[in-house]
């Protein structure tokens, strides 16, 4: 899984910004310009501080 998230971007220091929340606890963030959209168990995996 941390595989996966650094290939799209998702690295430490990165900005994510979570421009929606969906049913079910699935989000769509962004990074940069690009847009993704994570479901609840990849979305809980990632931390924020």
């Amino acid at each position: 899984m941390r595989r996966r998230r650094a290939e799209l971007g998702f690295r430490d220091g990165s900005r994510i910004e979570v421009v929606q929340t969906c049913s079910g606890g699935a989000r769509v963030v962004r990074i940069g310009q690009s847009r993704y959209a994570l479901d609840k168990r990849t979305a809980t995996d990632i931390y924020i501080s």
